[in-house]
């Protein structure tokens, strides 16, 4: 039982880590809070979740391709490989606003020293998003996604629910300028 304890721990470790490196914040002066929600944003409740888009106000083509972008990033972001780190911070990086892609750099870069030693491997897969308007026509996507994360204290693996907050800005070509993540055990 204390083994068991013990690798959830550092899953959660693991977790957080990934979870910090999506919790970025750049531009558009959107706070987030350690839960994922964009402070002075609107929170999507369950029920609106569940009954779709309409309920929130809009069902249009531009909501869809938000919805689209940011579950192909989020995947890219949350899937990382300790063996290749480039390709990791080129994902994270992809198509993001410049001072975002900067921010990250240096995030890609000090995270590599945790990574590193616990040979973190983690696949994601998407599950599904909402995206909803939000101010100047900035869309703002919650995203949840499977997570199997691999470690050098968890060589079985673990699977998490990640949900993501993401700001996708129309105007500025649908490129993310804000993210946030949090993760959980499933």
């Amino acid at each position: 039982m204390k083994i068991d304890t013990h690798r959830r721990h550092r899953t959660r470790i693991a977790q957080a880590i990934i979870g910090s490196a999506a919790a970025i914040i750049v531009g558009s002066g959107v706070v987030m809070s350690a839960g994922g929600s964009a402070t002075g944003q609107p929170q999507i409740t369950l029920s609106q979740w569940d009954t779709g888009s309409s309920t929130l106000g809009f069902t249009s083509p531009d909501a869809a391709k938000a919805e689209r972008i940011v579950l192909d990033y989020v995947v890219g972001a949350a899937t990382v490989d300790y063996r290749d780190m480039p390709a990791w911070a080129a994902r994270m990086k992809h198509n993001t606003v410049p001072e975002l892609a900067e921010y990250l750099d240096s995030t890609v870069e000090k995270l590599h020293g945790v990574i590193g030693p616990l040979k973190l491997v983690s696949t994601a897969k998407p599950v599904l998003a909402k995206a909803r308007s939000g101010a100047a026509g900035v869309y703002t996507v919650d995203a949840i996604i499977d997570v199997t994360t691999t470690t050098t204290r968890d060589p079985a693996g673990s699977t998490s629910a990640v949900t993501y907050v993401v700001s996708i800005d129309p105007a500025r070509d649908w490129k993310v300028t804000a993210f946030g993540g949090t993760g959980g055990d499933r």
